[in-house]
Protein backbone atom coordinates (compact mmCIF):
# COMPACT_ATOMS: atom_id res chain seq x y z
CA UNK A 1 0.00 0.00 0.00
CA UNK A 2 1.39 3.14 -0.83
CA UNK A 3 1.69 6.00 1.40
CA UNK A 4 -0.41 8.25 1.28
CA UNK A 5 0.96 12.41 2.42
CA UNK A 6 -1.75 13.85 2.95
CA UNK A 7 -3.81 11.81 4.92
CA UNK A 8 -0.53 11.36 7.98
CA UNK A 9 -0.75 15.59 7.44
CA UNK A 10 -4.09 14.88 9.12
CA UNK A 11 -3.28 13.33 12.61
CA UNK A 12 0.43 15.33 13.00
CA UNK A 13 0.83 18.34 15.40
CA UNK A 14 1.52 20.99 12.40
CA UNK A 15 -1.34 20.56 10.46
CA UNK A 16 -3.72 20.65 13.20
CA UNK A 17 -7.16 22.34 12.97
CA UNK A 18 -6.08 23.25 9.20
CA UNK A 19 -8.13 22.73 6.23
CA UNK A 20 -7.77 19.76 3.58
CA UNK A 21 -7.73 22.36 1.54
CA UNK A 22 -4.66 24.82 2.91
CA UNK A 23 -3.11 21.55 3.45
CA UNK A 24 -3.56 20.64 -0.26
CA UNK A 25 -1.88 23.89 -1.14
CA UNK A 26 0.94 23.83 1.57
CA UNK A 27 2.15 20.13 1.06
CA UNK A 28 3.72 20.51 -3.02
CA UNK A 29 5.83 22.97 -1.00
CA UNK A 30 8.10 20.44 0.67
CA UNK A 31 9.82 17.51 0.23
CA UNK A 32 9.27 14.55 2.52
CA UNK A 33 11.80 12.32 3.22
CA UNK A 34 10.14 8.57 3.86
CA UNK A 35 12.72 6.20 5.08
CA UNK A 36 12.81 2.81 6.86
CA UNK A 37 14.70 1.01 9.77
CA UNK A 38 15.12 -2.36 11.35
CA UNK A 39 15.11 -3.07 14.67
CA UNK A 40 18.12 -1.30 17.07
CA UNK A 41 18.59 0.94 14.44
CA UNK A 42 19.28 4.67 15.34
CA UNK A 43 16.57 6.44 13.92
CA UNK A 44 17.58 10.31 14.99
CA UNK A 45 20.55 11.53 16.48
CA UNK A 46 20.33 15.20 17.01
CA UNK A 47 23.60 17.69 16.70
CA UNK A 48 25.12 15.02 14.13
CA UNK A 49 24.85 18.14 11.45
CA UNK A 50 21.05 17.57 10.10
CA UNK A 51 18.34 19.83 11.69
CA UNK A 52 14.94 17.59 10.83
CA UNK A 53 11.64 16.89 12.58
CA UNK A 54 10.74 13.07 12.60
CA UNK A 55 7.02 11.31 12.44
CA UNK A 56 6.88 7.93 13.45
CA UNK A 57 4.34 6.66 10.62
CA UNK A 58 4.19 3.02 11.66
CA UNK A 59 6.54 0.65 14.03
CA UNK A 60 7.47 1.45 17.12
CA UNK A 61 10.40 4.06 18.37
CA UNK A 62 12.10 4.20 21.77
CA UNK A 63 13.65 7.45 23.13
CA UNK A 64 16.82 6.59 24.57
CA UNK A 65 18.96 8.44 27.08
CA UNK A 66 23.28 7.91 26.45
CA UNK A 67 24.50 8.14 30.35
CA UNK A 68 27.89 9.23 31.21
CA UNK A 69 29.45 5.66 31.77
CA UNK A 70 27.95 5.35 27.70
CA UNK A 71 25.15 2.43 28.59
CA UNK A 72 21.90 3.24 27.57
CA UNK A 73 18.60 3.90 29.66
CA UNK A 74 15.29 3.78 27.89
CA UNK A 75 12.87 7.00 28.28
CA UNK A 76 10.17 6.72 26.60
CA UNK A 77 8.46 4.93 23.74
CA UNK A 78 6.93 7.03 20.18
CA UNK A 79 4.32 5.24 18.11
CA UNK A 80 2.64 6.16 15.07
CA UNK A 81 2.15 9.80 14.25
CA UNK A 82 3.76 10.99 17.84
CA UNK A 83 7.38 13.12 16.39
CA UNK A 84 10.87 13.88 18.22
CA UNK A 85 13.80 16.54 16.82
CA UNK A 86 11.54 19.32 17.16
CA UNK A 87 13.97 21.16 19.41
CA UNK A 88 16.67 20.70 17.19
CA UNK A 89 14.99 22.63 14.51
CA UNK A 90 15.29 26.02 16.24
CA UNK A 91 18.19 25.49 18.81
CA UNK A 92 21.82 26.03 18.62
CA UNK A 93 22.63 23.29 20.82
CA UNK A 94 25.42 20.82 19.54
CA UNK A 95 24.96 17.06 20.60
CA UNK A 96 21.97 15.89 22.65
CA UNK A 97 22.01 13.42 25.11
CA UNK A 98 19.32 11.09 23.73
CA UNK A 99 18.98 9.53 20.62
CA UNK A 100 16.05 7.90 18.75
CA UNK A 101 16.09 3.89 17.95
CA UNK A 102 13.62 1.65 16.05
CA UNK A 103 12.50 -0.59 18.78
CA UNK A 104 11.41 -2.71 15.83
CA UNK A 105 11.12 -2.38 12.45
CA UNK A 106 9.71 1.07 11.45
CA UNK A 107 9.00 4.02 9.25
CA UNK A 108 9.44 7.43 9.51
CA UNK A 109 8.87 10.24 7.91
CA UNK A 110 11.39 13.68 8.18
CA UNK A 111 10.35 17.12 7.24
CA UNK A 112 14.08 19.17 7.12
CA UNK A 113 14.43 22.29 8.71
CA UNK A 114 14.35 24.73 5.57
CA UNK A 115 10.90 22.98 4.96
CA UNK A 116 9.58 23.55 8.33
CA UNK A 117 10.26 27.51 8.04
CA UNK A 118 8.72 27.87 4.89
CA UNK A 119 5.58 26.08 6.29
CA UNK A 120 5.48 28.69 9.23
CA UNK A 121 5.83 31.57 6.78
CA UNK A 122 3.30 30.42 4.32
CA UNK A 123 0.97 29.46 7.13
CA UNK A 124 0.19 31.08 10.82
CA UNK A 125 -1.40 28.42 11.84
CA UNK A 126 0.87 25.70 11.23
CA UNK A 127 3.77 28.42 12.97
CA UNK A 128 0.96 28.90 16.16
CA UNK A 129 0.88 24.81 16.20
CA UNK A 130 4.60 24.64 16.98
CA UNK A 131 4.45 27.03 19.16
CA UNK A 132 1.45 25.40 21.28
CA UNK A 133 3.49 22.44 21.16
CA UNK A 134 7.39 23.87 22.31
CA UNK A 135 4.56 25.56 25.00
CA UNK A 136 3.12 22.28 26.13
CA UNK A 137 6.87 20.91 26.34
CA UNK A 138 7.98 23.85 28.41
CA UNK A 139 5.14 23.49 30.83
CA UNK A 140 5.98 19.74 30.91
CA UNK A 141 9.45 20.16 31.44
CA UNK A 142 8.96 23.21 34.32
CA UNK A 143 6.56 20.61 36.13
CA UNK A 144 9.26 18.07 35.82
CA UNK A 145 11.55 20.22 37.45
CA UNK A 146 9.38 21.31 40.19
CA UNK A 147 8.05 17.77 41.12
CA UNK A 148 11.73 16.64 41.23
CA UNK A 149 13.45 19.39 43.30
CA UNK A 150 10.90 19.94 45.79
CA UNK A 151 10.68 15.86 46.05
CA UNK A 152 12.61 14.14 48.80
CA UNK A 153 14.84 10.94 47.84
CA UNK A 154 11.94 8.57 48.60
CA UNK A 155 9.52 10.20 46.21
CA UNK A 156 12.14 10.12 43.53
CA UNK A 157 13.39 6.82 43.61
CA UNK A 158 9.60 5.64 43.73
CA UNK A 159 8.65 8.08 40.72
CA UNK A 160 12.05 6.29 38.90
CA UNK A 161 10.93 2.86 39.87
CA UNK A 162 7.67 3.13 39.06
CA UNK A 163 8.19 4.83 35.32
CA UNK A 164 10.38 2.02 34.66
CA UNK A 165 7.80 -0.21 35.79
CA UNK A 166 4.97 0.97 33.70
CA UNK A 167 8.13 0.76 30.35
CA UNK A 168 9.24 -3.14 31.62
CA UNK A 169 5.48 -4.12 31.50
CA UNK A 170 6.20 -6.58 34.36
CA UNK A 171 6.87 -6.82 38.20
CA UNK A 172 10.76 -8.19 38.05
CA UNK A 173 13.19 -6.14 35.98
CA UNK A 174 17.25 -5.21 35.94
CA UNK A 175 18.15 -1.55 38.07
CA UNK A 176 20.98 -0.33 37.65
CA UNK A 177 21.64 2.22 41.10
CA UNK A 178 24.61 4.12 39.28
CA UNK A 179 21.78 5.26 36.41
CA UNK A 180 19.26 5.85 38.80
CA UNK A 181 21.77 7.95 40.89
CA UNK A 182 22.95 10.12 37.79
CA UNK A 183 19.43 10.64 36.65
CA UNK A 184 17.70 12.06 40.08
CA UNK A 185 21.25 13.43 40.99
CA UNK A 186 21.39 11.82 43.98
CA UNK A 187 23.98 10.16 46.17
CA UNK A 188 24.39 6.66 45.66
CA UNK A 189 24.22 6.69 49.43
CA UNK A 190 20.90 8.22 49.32
CA UNK A 191 19.55 5.95 46.61
CA UNK A 192 19.78 2.99 48.80
CA UNK A 193 18.91 4.56 51.93
CA UNK A 194 15.11 5.13 49.77
CA UNK A 195 15.20 1.29 48.20
CA UNK A 196 15.57 0.58 51.52
CA UNK A 197 12.84 2.43 52.92
CA UNK A 198 10.28 1.36 50.25
CA UNK A 199 11.42 -1.74 50.57
CA UNK A 200 10.23 -1.97 54.37
CA UNK A 201 6.52 -0.22 53.50
CA UNK A 202 6.78 -3.89 51.19
CA UNK A 203 6.54 -1.76 48.16
CA UNK A 204 9.45 -2.97 46.79
CA UNK A 205 12.18 -6.13 46.96
CA UNK A 206 15.19 -5.44 45.84
CA UNK A 207 18.16 -7.52 45.45
CA UNK A 208 21.90 -7.15 43.10
CA UNK A 209 21.06 -5.73 39.95
CA UNK A 210 17.25 -6.43 40.17
CA UNK A 211 14.47 -5.03 42.04
CA UNK A 212 10.74 -7.01 41.99
CA UNK A 213 7.76 -4.31 42.36
CA UNK A 214 5.41 -5.68 45.16
CA UNK A 215 2.96 -2.90 45.55
CA UNK A 216 2.16 -0.92 42.01
CA UNK A 217 0.02 1.62 43.38
CA UNK A 218 1.42 1.90 46.57
CA UNK A 219 4.57 3.40 44.98
CA UNK A 220 2.41 5.11 42.30
CA UNK A 221 1.16 6.79 45.49
CA UNK A 222 4.26 7.09 46.53
CA UNK A 223 5.73 9.05 43.72
CA UNK A 224 3.29 11.55 43.81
Amino acid sequence: MSFNFPSFCSHIFPFEGISPAKVAFLLPLIAPDLRSFVRGETVFEAGTGIRKIGFVVNGECEVVRITSDGGDFPMNLLHPYDSFGVLSLFSERGRYPTVIRAKKKSEVLFLKRDDVLLLIRENRDVALNFITFLAGRAVFLNEKVAALSGASAEEKIASYLFVAYKKAGCDTFALNCKQASEKLRLSRASVYRALDALAAHDLIRYGEKQITILDPQGLERKSS
